[in-house]
């Protein structure tokens, strides 16, 4: 509905609620209000509300600017800026002696550095002829100890040998024929092994297969045994289950037919006590002592056949326990049956089953015993096989020391002549080292001043630093606070540039308004005790006044509900007229609410003849019928059943 409203006049709801329509009975609703209050919405219709949240925001933003003023001035106030000025010059005289004395430092290490540079190429000489001085001096040891270890190798091998002179080829061919004889022995064994474990296989196959046909006549001779208690077999048994299932069904029908004679029993009980003197049968007339009779023979059949009942169906709870036995008895007896014919005679087959075992028990027996034979003569084959290629294996190793030695007899002679060539002087070595390390510790010495200076000198930047970032900081604090300062001259002028805007706004809308309700007044109030109404605006309120006499004079606690109704009528048009100049339209509900019959009269001539020169269209309702008068268009009678839930229905009177 809001949103209807608003689409269709173009105006906010708010403002059309409070300025232009007047709700039934609440003509006077601004004076319900407290001044503050009628303030702020008087200041909001007017359009001016948003000068006083700007003053309160310049106002907020006064304070901070002014708290932050003051905390930067009492920053600025604890800092020393001549002591601070004095300590970053001290700074960077520091750093500049540090400067000074690390590049005397740098100057000496690069010259113990290039120093020590011209001795290490000349050692780089010196140690490559001492390297290879040390090599031969090293390979002759070498040599000299492999030839004594490998003369000793042959040695020892040759008093292995026996002293012997032995041929590497003859003991190789002999090896030769003895791995033969052994390869024959192991392929014939390994034949004899392997028939060995297939006849073991069959022999496990063959017990197994026996158990099994033992088990089966066993099992036989139970299925049997189990038959043979059982009357007639699977035959008895199967007479036995129908039997009781005959006798059953037999049961079952009886006592089916007993209950339902016990039914037309009781039925024809019902009948004879319910008949009167009559018959229900042929409904002839019978006396008192003759329907006694008939109901008594009736009793007694319905106890008979209720007794008869209850025997049938004890019986066939019987019944309930012995069929499931019987059919539980006609099953095993038709496994047991099955199960015989199934397993049929087997003893044929055991006896071949033992027959087979036994035979191939004296198979196992032989085999067992060739391969005993087989094993006994490959021991002493495999250790001459083993002597023999022990014995060749230190041939070929004599043969190769004796080689190895005589190249190492040669080599030594060689290095030893090489090394008697060769020329070496370690006193100038040793004494060319030591000037070189005595120069490298004058490099670390004058290094380790470097970095002691290097870290003098950051320590003296950083003190600099520090200092320049103080008074750097210092500078910053004392242009904010000057900052500050321009701020809070701008917001107060911005202050007070809100108010004289406010208060000028407002006295040009308040005139506006006020023009216009003494051009309405005349036309809505119809007494000449009050000439005009106005509203008087100051910094806390609005006050709606009247005129008389010469005062002005406000409504609230002096008029009556008719004179407030006719001011605030006159206030409402001509805020509308004001604030919404395109929107002509004019909508009371009860407007006659608190007026007296002169002025219900008065209002009647003005709707009809002043205020349609002011507004372009007046809607008015109303339970009043006098203000029929006061129509200039059409009027409608709305109805509704009040005892009903019709809708309402609008019909045009006027």
């Amino acid at each position: 509905m809001t949103a209807e409203i608003e689409r269709i006049l173009k105006v906010d709801y708010g403002l059309f609620y409070r300025a232009i329509y007047a709700e039934q009975n609440r003509m006077d609703y601004f004076l319900e209000l407290d001044p503050r209050e009628r303030k702020r919405q008087f200041d909001e219709l007017l359009g001016i509300d948003r000068f006083e949240a700007a003053r309160a925001n310049a106002g907020t933003a006064m304070g901070f600017l002014k708290r932050a003023k003051e905390v930067k001035e009492k920053e600025l106030a604890g800092i020393d800026f001549a002591e601070l000025s004095s300590r970053v010059e001290g700074g960077k005289e520091r750093a500049e002696a540090a400067r000074l004395e690390l590049a005397r430092a740098h100057e000496s290490a690069a010259a113990a550095r290039e120093a020590e540079a011209g001795l290490r190429e000349k050692f780089s000489g010196l140690e490559r002829a001492k390297k290879g001085f040390d090599a031969l001096a090293e390979r002759k040891a070498g040599l000299e100890h492999t030839l004594a270890v490998l003369k000793s190798e042959v040695g020892r091998r040759r008093d292995a040998l026996g002293g012997e002179k032995v041929e590497v080829g003859d003991v190789a061919r002999e090896v030769a024929s003895a791995d033969a004889e052994e390869a024959g022995l192991k392929e014939k064994l390994r034949e004899a092994s392997a028939k060995l474990s297939s006849l073991r296989e069959r022999e496990c196959v063959l017990s197994r297969d026996l158990r099994e046909l033992e088990l089966l006549l066993k099992r036989r001779a139970e299925l049997e045994k189990a038959l043979s208690s059982a009357p007639g077999g699977v035959a008895g048994a199967k007479a036995r289950l129908q039997e009781l299932e005959a006798a059953r069904e037999e049961s079952v029908e009886e006592l089916a037919l007993a209950r339902a004679r016990g039914k037309e029993c009781e039925k024809s009980l019902s009948e004879l006590e319910a008949s009167g003197c009559n018959c229900p049968v042929c409904e002839r007339e019978i006396g008192a002592e003759l329907r006694a009779k008939l109901a008594a023979a009736k009793k007694k059949e319905a106890a008979e056949l209720s007794v008869k009942s209850s025997a049938f169906e004890r019986r066939l709870k019987d019944f309930g326990e012995k069929i499931p036995a019987a059919e539980k008895a006609f099953r095993d007896a038709e496994f047991n049956s099955k199960r015989a014919q199934e397993i049929g005679d087997v003893s044929g087959k055991a006896e071949e089953a033992k027959e087979a075992l036994g035979k191939n028990s004296a198979s196992l027996s032989a085999g067992g015993k060739a391969c005993s034979e087989l094993d006994a003569g490959l021991e002493p084959c495999a250790a001459r096989a083993k002597a023999l290629r022990e014995k060749l294996t230190l041939a070929r190793e004599l043969q190769s020391s004796e080689a190895r030695a005589s190249a190492a007899a040669g080599e030594l002679e060689e290095a030893r002549k090489l090394l008697a060539e060769t020329r070496f002087d370690q006193k100038t070595f040793d004494s060319v080292r030591a000037e070189i390390e005595r120069r490298a510790r004058l490099s670390v010495e004058f290094e380790g001043r470097a970095k002691l200076l290097e870290e003098r000198l950051k320590s003296a930047e950083r003190e600099l630093e520090l200092g320049a970032r103080e008074l750097e900081a210092f500078e910053k604090r004392r242009r904010e606070a000057k900052s500050f300062e321009a701020a809070l001259e701008s917001a107060a002028v911005l202050q007070a540039a809100l108010v004289e805007t406010q208060a000028a706004l407002r006295t040009e809308l308040v005139e506006a308004v006020n023009e216009a309700m003494g051009e309405l007044w005349p036309a809505i109030y119809p007494y000449d005790d009050f000439s005009g109404a106005r509203i008087d605006a100051s910094e806390t309120d609005y006050l709606v006044e009247v005129k008389a006499g010469g005062s002005w004079i406000p409504v609230e606690g002096f008029a009556s509900g008719g004179e407030r109704a006719c001011a605030l009528l006159s206030l409402r048009i001509s805020f509308a007229m004001v604030i919404v100049p395109n929107l002509k339209w004019l909508v009371l509900d009860e407007p006659t609410h608190n007026l007296d019959g002169n002025g219900i009269k008065a209002l009647v001539e003005a709707l009809r003849e002043k205020i349609p020169s002011i507004v372009e269209q007046v809607f008015v309702i109303t339970h009043d019928e006098s203000l029929r008068e006061a129509a200039s268009g059409r009027v409608y009678r709305l109805e509704r059943d009040k005892g009903g839930a019709g809708p309402t229905t609008a019909t045009a009177i006027g």
